[in-house]
């Protein structure tokens, strides 16, 4: 991804002032519909919810809460229900759910909502997403978006990954996954009201977005995520949010993704496999300026010493396992590759990498299912995409293992293999 900076989209002529938080569109169709529906999904997050439902009351558009709680069991979850139903909250009590696409049934709330009341836009929104620091013109700004842009069904923040400490289990692999998805993608500008906004646009799941008045719930619908300082915060990122008891009554499930022990177990060592993503600031003068963001971490190497130091292991390998030994590279200049053909049809990978806990990490990769039942045989234990936990090893002067340690790693992986 290129470093640099981009001036990309001014304020007109007639408005030169700088935009800030307080700012909001003027003229929203959509904001006459007061108050507007937000629906907020639940599961054992008492606490979360009550700081999410506090973040809307700074909104300039006039809200009104409901919760559709998925079964929540934990005790102080359900005190906390019934806090907010005391307070006039109305909470929809569903049933537990054990299959991502059972979100839909979000719309049985949405309906009951809607059932007496005049056709409106509305959000939904998981109960760890935060506005709680965003402007208090972005559900306005949102509304505003719909009006502007007829071909989108939904439009909502982009969670933002600035401030998300690496001390998350899941660090590398949140950025790596929503770099991927968003934040690697250069951003589009639209002026609302004479105020540059910069969008994405992108599908949204369960994460907050507003809805147009009429359109039944459904996940993954065409929207657009709005940068700095309509972005929204997903406290499932920050471990002061996390709490035990959420914790372990979603180990393994597939619906919880971000707080998820499982997760945390199979994907914790994981490399970075990016130097920067795009992000969105205020300039001189209010221009919009597109800028690309470096992520720091302490141990980071250059390219030149990973090469060097995989060429070292094979040839330390070279005497004894010279017959299944292939090339050596890295790959995205952060993994360190070799690679072996250990029988017919049978070709195993094997990766090194820094984590975000400052050592490095060794995987076996199954590149075909032989190898993969091979390694199964061997009594490796799988992780996640076919690759098998070998250990982790610490860095000598020059930022990465010792070539000796990790030859000897790699060796025994080999015989065990040709063991079976």
């Amino acid at each position: 991804m290129p470093i640099g900076i981009r001036r990309l989209f001014t304020r007109s002529s007639s408005d030169k002032s700088r935009p800030d938080s307080t700012e909001r569109p003027s003229g929203a169709s959509h904001a006459a519909v007061n108050p507007m529906p937000v629906i907020l999904i639940s599961f054992n997050r008492g606490e979360m919810l009550e700081k999410v439902v506090d973040g809307y009351k700074k909104q300039s558009v006039a809200v009104e809460i409901f919760v559709h709680d998925n079964g929540s069991d934990d005790p102080a979850t359900t005190a906390v229900l019934d806090k907010l139903e005391q307070d006039g909250i109305v909470i929809f009590r569903r049933d537990k759910i054990t299959s991502p696409d059972e979100l839909d049934l979000v719309d049985e709330s949405v309906q009951e909502v809607f059932r007496e009341r005049t056709a409106g836009p509305y959000a939904v929104s998981d109960c760890d997403v935060s506005i709680a620091e965003s402007s208090p013109a972005t559900l306005a700004t949102y509304l505003r978006f719909l009006d502007e842009m007829p071909e989108i069904d939904c439009a909502g923040p982009m969670l933002r990954i600035d401030d998300v400490p690496a001390t998350y289990p899941l660090y590398y692999a949140m950025l790596n996954r929503h770099i991927l998805q968003f934040w690697g993608k250069e951003p589009q500008f639209r002026s609302i009201d004479g105020v540059p906004v910069g969008y994405l646009r992108a599908p949204i799941d369960t994460t907050l977005a507003v809805y147009r008045a009429g359109a039944p719930y459904r996940r993954l619908r065409r929207g657009v995520r709005l940068y700095q300082p309509f972005a929204a915060r997903h406290l499932d990122w920050y471990p002061d949010e996390h709490r035990s008891a959420y914790r372990a009554s979603t180990d393994g499930s597939t619906i919880s993704n971000w707080s998820n022990p499982a997760r945390e177990r199979n994907n914790r060592y994981q490399p970075l496999e990016y130097q920067s993503y795009w992000d969105v600031v205020t300039g001189d003068g209010g221009a919009l300026t597109t800028v690309a963001r470096a992520i720091n971490f302490d141990h980071n190497v250059p390219t030149d010493v990973l090469q060097g130091l995989v060429d070292d292991v094979r040839e330390r390998l070279r005497p004894s396992r010279g017959g299944v030994l292939g090339r050596a590279w890295v790959w995205r200049d952060c993994v360190g590759v070799l690679e072996a053909d250990v029988a017919v049809s049978a070709r195993l990978g094997f990766d090194l990498f820094a984590t975000q806990e400052g050592r490095w990490a060794c995987f076996a990769v199954a590149r075909t299912g032989a190898m993969r039942s091979m390694l199964v045989a061997a009594g490796f234990e799988e992780g996640s995409s076919q690759k098998f936990f070998v250990g982790l090893f610490d860095v000598d002067d020059d930022g990465v293992p010792a070539a000796a340690e990790i030859a000897a790693a790699y060796d025994d992986v080999i015989a065990r293999i040709l063991a079976v």
